[in-house]
């Protein structure tokens, strides 16, 4: 059975409530002449003073609604004491349960068993992070292996397939491969070289040659310039900071989306997506990268992007990822409830130092679902420049899908905002007013986890 916290003010109230009633009856006692009545009292004050353990305010668990929110909230606050490292005294109840249909109820029946042992490791904390997210993970093997072991098979394997059938194509037109090919194969003799003199002057020779600055072409020759100029400084430095990266990939990504409406914004952006309600927070997440659409009130958050340095440990990499899962999961909250389907995507990247993974995430029922579409290299020797070709690639591909959303998703914010003012003077000729039931959102959003 899940174990439940209580409203902390109803506690305080019944504890003096029955310590008066003590205190009173101790009274009558010593006015009979029975002095027993005050180590009585003192004993019972002292048992009564105590504070509670988890043991004590457990309730019975109960399929209705509230009750299940208040498991949540007492879950949630659990992980974040234990992520504060405080120390419990009084010895952790281990609860029993049957396994339910649910996910998202299985979800946190798997927080409590974890969170019921003394010490849990980095992996599980994650883990717990995901589950109150609703998130099932298979972009880490680490927690993709946890979420199998833990899981229900038939779970597990419902959403293995929903993960598979519903995996996104990256795919780039046949004249953007033609352009990298051309491109890089001209580049491919200086790979030997000592400096990136030779390829400089071949990339500016080839910009040069290019009579119109708004082609394709001349935009890859302007990410490929930027990524060649980087080694350079890499080789200086021999291990960047985090800041170089986000700068690197933030001016890559200013060039790549240069002919679209879509911003990128860097230096700690606030996620407004994470100040949702169901997100639990009052406040936004900052993220290193922001990739939205349209600007004050009509902006649109498409997707988030975290950078790591290159030699980041491999705990800091996965408290990225999942940090990066469920800011994403803000956003395609919002969008599924902004479209009225939940049938949309977020494809997102991580990134470490110069290489990353394309993620997609996508909903399935009352849960969602992470998996690795692709992953990339960005070169940062000249001996590496075959991976320039499926860097290049890769990007293009993920510019494809988050173009084609952000165009779904101005139309729709456009019609959704239409249809509110009309709806805000309509009302029927029986004289109700329709527009608190027309204006609330068809899709009810998952709630989302958020660190302390």
């Amino acid at each position: 059975m899940l174990s439940c916290r209580s409203d902390t003010s109803n506690i305080h109230f019944t504890r003096i409530h029955n310590l008066l009633y003590s205190q009173k009856e101790a009274s009558h006692k010593i006015m009979m002449g029975a002095t027993k009545a005050i180590r009585e009292f003192a004993e019972t004050a002292a048992e009564m003073l105590k504070p509670p353990s988890d043991t004590t305010i457990a309730k019975q668990p109960s399929e209705d609604h509230n009750d299940k929110s208040e498991d949540y909230i007492y879950l949630r606050d659990k992980l974040n004491r234990r992520i504060n490292r405080k120390k419990h005294t009084q010895q952790q109840q281990r609860v029993s349960y049957e396994v339910e249909g649910s996910m998202t109820t299985t979800l946190l029946h798997i927080v409590n068993e974890i969170l019921s042992k003394d010490n849990n490791t980095n992996n599980e904390l994650e883990l717990c992070k995901l589950c109150l997210s609703s998130i099932i993970s298979f972009t880490n093997p680490r927690i993709s292996a946890l979420f199998k072991n833990l899981l229900p098979q038939n779970l597990f394997q419902e959403a293995k397939s929903a993960c598979e059938s519903g995996k996104a194509k990256l795919a780039c037109s046949v004249e953007t491969i033609s352009y990298i090919d051309t491109i890089v194969n001209g580049l491919l003799p200086f790979e030997n070289d000592r400096n990136t003199n030779n390829c400089i002057a071949y990339i500016d020779h080839s910009k040069y040659k290019e009579s119109d600055k708004d082609t394709e072409k001349y935009q890859l020759l302007c990410i490929i310039e930027k990524a060649i100029k980087a080694m350079t400084v890499i080789k200086k430095s021999n291990n960047p900071q985090e800041a170089f990266w986000v700068r690197k990939h933030m001016e890559i990504m200013e060039i790549l989306f240069d002919d679209t409406e879509i911003l990128v914004s860097d230096g700690e952006s606030i996620c407004k997506d994470t100040r949702a309600a169901s997100s639990g927070s009052s406040f936004g997440r900052r993220v290193d990268i922001l990739v939205s659409v349209g600007v004050g009130e009509n902006a649109v958050n498409l997707a988030s992007l975290e950078v790591k340095r290159k030699d980041a440990t491999v705990t800091a990499q996965l408290y990225q990822q999942s940090k990066n899962h469920r800011i994403n999961c803000g956003i395609l909250n919002r969008n599924n409830c902004l479209m009225g389907i939940t049938d949309l995507s977020c494809i997102y990247i991580d990134i470490v130092g110069p290489s990353g993974y394309i993620v997609q995430l996508k909903r399935h029922n009352d849960y969602y679902i992470t998996q690795v579409l692709d992953n990339f290299h960005m070169p940062t020797e000249l001996v590496e420049m075959d991976f320039l070709k499926k860097f290049l690639t890769m990007l293009y591909s993920w510019k494809a899908l988050i173009v084609q959303q952000s165009i779904q998703l101005k139309k729709s914010l456009i019609v959704r905002k239409r249809k509110l003012s009309m709806i805000e003077t309509i009302i029927d000729s029986q004289g109700n007013d329709n527009s608190s039931a027309s204006s609330k959102d068809s899709i009810l959003p998952i709630k989302i986890y958020h660190s302390p």
